[in-house]
């Protein structure tokens, strides 16, 4: 099992995020300012402790950090409460962070748990972080693209090298392509 919490504060500060360890707090959390997203984070061992504390902790990291959100400017319209835990959610449990998820009040909320790799992390943090595209490369044959490519190449020699024969004939019909 993964360490949750160094898992998230790794893949926000790769986002370029900054963030401040809360101290004095019942469960690990920070808060964290992006360009243009500012919110907190707790991680709790079990759902069920997500499910029972996620208000008293929101409540309290809103109000220790009220200055800060007043601060950030058009930033705190677009405020994150982050709440995670890296065991397994019973059915209960799911649609109660269900219902965290769509609670709207004072800030947006992400409500996961289920987290086993890192993977599992980014997933539940991917509103908070950057858009990656992977590129969508199309399959090629590369005989044709290379013949296509190839002009100046005598058709004997790319032949004999697409057929991996030995580098001697290759060299061999390059040098008198007759």
């Amino acid at each position: 099992m993964i360490d949750v919490f160094t898992t998230a504060e790794r893949l926000l500060t790769a986002a370029d995020y900054v963030l401040l360890r809360l101290a004095d707090t019942e469960t690990p959390s920070l808060a964290f300012e992006g360009r243009t997203v500012v919110g907190f984070m707790h991680v709790y061992d079990i759902p069920s402790d997500l499910v029972r504390f996620w208000q008293r902790d929101h409540e309290d990291a809103i109000r220790r950090l009220s200055f800060a959100f007043r601060r950030a400017g058009d930033k705190a319209w677009n405020t994150y409460a982050v709440f995670l835990a890296a065991a397994d959610p019973d059915v209960r449990a799911t649609h109660a962070m269900h219902v965290i998820e769509e609670d709207l009040s004072a800030t947006r909320k992400i409500a996961r748990a289920g987290l086993h790799t890192s993977a599992d992390v980014r997933s539940a943090l991917l509103p908070l972080l950057p858009v990656v595209n992977a590129p969508l490369l199309e399959r090629i044959d590369i005989a044709s693209e290379m013949r296509e490519r190839a002009q100046d190449v005598p058709p004997a020699a790319l032949d004999a090298f697409l057929q991996n024969r030995p580098e001697e004939e290759v060299l061999e019909l390059l040098e008198d392509p007759e």
